[in-house]
């Protein structure tokens, strides 16, 4: 009996440690963000999702890996991290934003041959999310909104307005979307 004990207490206390070490890559990469130290932040924000990715700060560490990449330009690398975590992490809050940054790289750049995007099935997935309510809704002049805030501190809200959708990234415009 007293061996059962200790090898409970053992996992136990493995256990605690794996969501600490989580825990404490997780605060180290969001301070390094903080202080724009972000290729520091990025490789923090990688050893969590390679240690764990199951772990509770793995969404937000995989957005903001994808992100991370969006931000230096490669958007081959910032596309399949968004459908990495799109596909993993399919319940988040940052999906829509995901699917619109997705988006936006293939509408900027032009259609690209080595980028493994299907824009119908996102700009018909961001549709479904963003106009998706009652048709008396429509005609109010309340404005509701949709917001997500990264690792690296980027706030994303999607504004719904009566005749367009409004998507913006730390307060300026990031994109527009209409039915």
């Amino acid at each position: 009996m007293r061996k059962y004990a200790i090898f409970i207490l053992c996992v136990f206390f493995v256990s605690c440690a794996a969501v600490s070490s989580n825990a404490k890559y997780h605060r180290q990469a969001v301070a390094l963000a903080k202080h724009r130290n972000y290729d520091a932040a990025f490789l923090k924000l990688r050893a969590l999702l390679n240690d764990n990715p199951q772990s509770a700060y793995a969404p937000d560490a995989a957005f903001a890996v994808a992100e991370y990449y969006f931000q230096s330009g490669d958007y081959l690398d910032a596309t399949v991290a968004f459908r990495r975590y799109i596909n993993a992490y399919s319940g988040h809050d940052g999906i829509v934003f995901a699917e619109l940054m997705i988006y936006k790289m293939a509408t900027e750049k032009g259609p690209n041959k080595n980028i493994p995007f299907n824009e119908r099935y996102f700009l018909d997935s961001i549709r479904k999310r963003m106009f998706q309510k009652p048709v008396f809704i429509i005609f109010k002049e309340k404005k509701e909104s949709l917001s997500y805030t990264s690792d690296f501190g980027n706030n994303y809200t999607a504004f719904d307005h009566i005749d367009k959708i409004s998507i913006t990234r730390n307060g300026e415009l990031f994109f527009e979307l209409t039915p």
